[in-house]
């Protein structure tokens, strides 16, 4: 049986590759300490060929420091819109800067602990890795300087702007310096410089973000592709990049889909017809075939562990495994080079033996319905079917069907038209029929039965034809391409009635006594000594928030005196050293003043609630969605045990025990 699947993110590559160094790469390499640094970006690392590991505490808090050198970060990012690539030279723009950034540094003589580089990222967006890491250094106050080619290279959002520059770096005593612009947040008087940058550099991603929307929506209205991969069943033209040839052998098994769904087929037994047939999927295929998709999605590492009878074999064929793959991740100690693969997957495994092996990607239902949804395949081009929220929010909006693009004509096409809507009227009948059937018998265990083997949700499946008012409940991946879940067999509504109706009865009992409630409802000492405890700690965390707000802006005149040179460098990283101490410390205890609320307003309103319902409930004949929701927090369900025709059935209750 399955133990654990563990989900394994496979990363594009973005390495930077310099065969010659350069005289600018010597004078870059000269500048650096390799010694000094924590944390240096891959690409980074790739272009200097630096060997020294990132420091494994390189985000940890760092209470105190060893040396009174000023420590510095460098933050370099490129993208087309800041029309910063040199003729296509990625690595040549990150030299520029590195080199820029790092004579600077040689001037003032500060020392480079840091640097995180980002190659192709718009500056609006606030989820960029290498930035947020950055923000985690300095959060952690491994750093007093940020160092960047120019304001907009750290954010063209004015909102983040205001929110780090202004804020999150004056509360964790972080200087930011932008050489170009000369945004420096230690200046007097230069903030408003800063915002009218902050202010411009928005306009211009926002004007930027219109003219390509424009641009894209003009190339789309001619049938022209703007999206960098072809459509599953087409490549792209040698000769034009924007048009489509049909790819013969992914066209097959596009014709072969619409010729068994048309023929009577499920999409469920199509996408296990494929699967037996081992007929690549639309990833494989395009990876074969040198269009790179895919990479961001997550592998699946099965964790497996043997049960009676089990062979290499049947594992693989259970779960659309390699048999290659399984001797290659583990290490069995019968097997050789010598050794004939072909009787080795046949010999008995023992039984507990704990196997890791990658899972295959295989075709799904959903698949086969997207293939059968898409109008690509009769020679259409749709288009604009989703747009970002905004130049900053790159939330996907749904475009309804009547605003989409369509052009007809654009590529030759793989099926006709009238198949095509004759297996698109199919499918919206299904989905009708769902619908009807799902709105007229409600689930009343909807997001409260869960899987015992998986732990995913049990859904409804089939409604009982004899008992209209019954349906099947079953795992959510049990029967589903692609998942791993040995809890196949679907559980009657009617039976877990009647296991919930028995159980629920044996709470009542085990709780329900008037004495106990009359008693428990005159709680008045009991109530008055936890507001007392409440508002005493309530109390003692304002005071201690007030203190931190004294210490912070004790901070920040701390920060004007050194810069006004009132006090020295040592004197200020002495001072600075125990304030941050003294502010960790207060965090510290609010967290446990905090915990203690929580304890308490949580016993107090569960000696309520549970007071409530028992007093209202004496027994239940019948069971509802009403009666779940106050008894019932999830129902386990697990595997059915052919030899005892039975199954384990776990209830977390809504009680306190």
């Amino acid at each position: 049986m399955i133990v654990k699947v563990i989900e394994k993110k496979i990363k594009k590559d973005t390495n930077i590759e310099i065969v010659n160094d350069t005289l600018e790469l010597k004078h870059i390499k000269e500048y650096i300490n390799e010694d000094d640094l924590e944390y240096v970006s891959q690409n980074i690392r790739n272009l200097l060929k630096i060997n020294k590991i990132n420091s494994p505490n390189c985000f940890d808090f760092q209470k105190v420091r060893t040396d009174n050198s000023i420590r510095v970060i460098l933050y370099i990012r490129l993208s087309e819109e800041d029309g910063d690539l040199l003729e296509g030279d990625v690595s040549k723009s990150i030299k520029n800067q590195l080199l820029y950034l790092l004579n600077e540094c040689k001037k003032r003589g500060w020392k480079v602990v840091a640097i995180f580089c980002e190659d192709g990222i718009s500056g609006g967006d606030d989820s960029r890795p290498e930035w947020n890491k950055s923000l985690k250094y300095c959060e952690c106050r491994r750093t007093e300087i940020v160092l960047c080619k120019s304001q907009s290279r750290f954010s063209r959002s004015m909102e983040m702007i205001e929110k780090y520059l202004h804020n999150k770096f004056m509360e964790w005593n972080i200087r930011f310096v932008g050489l170009v612009d000369n945004a420096d947040t230690s200046v007097k008087g230069n903030k408003r410089a800063r915002q009218v940058n902050g202010l411009v550099n928005e306009w211009n991603l926002e004007d930027q973000s219109i003219n390509v929307r424009k641009t894209v929506k003009g190339k789309k209205e001619n049938g022209l592709y703007c999206v960098s991969n072809s459509p599953y069943g087409y490549k792209k033209d040698p000769k034009d990049k924007e048009h489509f040839i049909i790819d013969i052998e992914a066209s097959k098994v596009i014709k072969r889909i619409f010729e068994e769904f048309l023929g009577g087929k499920g999409c469920y037994e199509i996408a296990k017809g494929l699967n037996k047939d081992k007929v690549p999927t639309r990833i494989e295929h395009m990876n074969k075939n040198g269009i790179n998709i895919g990479y961001s999605h997550k592998q699946k590492i099965l964790n497996y562990e043997t049960e009676e009878n089990d062979t290499i074999k049947i594992i693989a064929e259970k779960y659309n495994a390699n048999c290659e793959d399984i001797i290659k991740y583990n290490n069995f100690s019968n097997y050789s080079i010598d050794t004939k693969i072909e009787d080795f997957i046949n010999e008995k495994l023992d039984k507990g033996i704990i196997l890791n092996f990658p899972k295959k990607l295989m075709w799904e239902d959903n698949h086969i319905r997207a293939i059968l949804k898409n109008e690509t395949y009769t020679g259409y081009l749709a288009l604009g079917k989703h747009k970002n929220k905004s130049y900053k929010d790159r939330t996907k909006i749904v475009i309804p069907k009547e605003e989409w693009i369509r052009v007809p004509n654009c590529q030759e096409a793989i099926i006709t038209r009238e198949e095509w809507q004759l297996a698109n009227e199919k499918l919206a009948s299904n989905q009708q029929k769902f619908i009807a059937q799902k709105t007229t018998i409600p689930n009343k265990y909807v997001k409260k039965v869960y899987c015992l083997c998986c732990g995913r949700a049990f859904h409804r499946t089939k409604i009982n034809k004899n008992n209209p008012k019954s349906y099947h409940l079953n795992c959510k991946t049990g029967n589903k391409i692609g998942f791993s879940c040995d809890n196949k067999r679907y559980i009657c509504s009617e039976e877990l009635d009647s296991i919930l109706l028995e159980e629920i009865n044996k709470q009542i009992k085990k709780y329900y006594d008037f004495d106990k409630i009359e008693q428990s409802y005159n709680r008045k000492k009991f109530d008055s000594k936890i507001d007392k405890e409440l508002k005493s700690l309530n109390e003692n965390k304002a005071n201690i928030e007030y203190l931190i707000t004294n210490k912070a802006n004790a901070l920040n005149m701390l920060y004007e005196d050194r810069s006004n040179g009132i006090i020295t460098t040592e004197e200020f990283i002495t001072l600075k050293n125990k304030n941050t101490l003294d502010v960790e410390e207060c965090k510290k205890e609010i967290n446990s003043i905090e915990n203690k609320i929580f304890e308490l307003e949580k016993k107090k309103k569960e000696e309520i609630s549970h007071e409530e319902l028992f007093s209202k409930y004496q027994e239940i004949t019948e069971i509802n969605r009403t009666i779940i929701e106050q008894f019932v927090d999830k129902i386990y369900v697990g595997k059915y045990d052919e030899e005892t025709n039975a199954r384990e059935i776990k209830i977390k209750w809504n009680l306190k025990e």
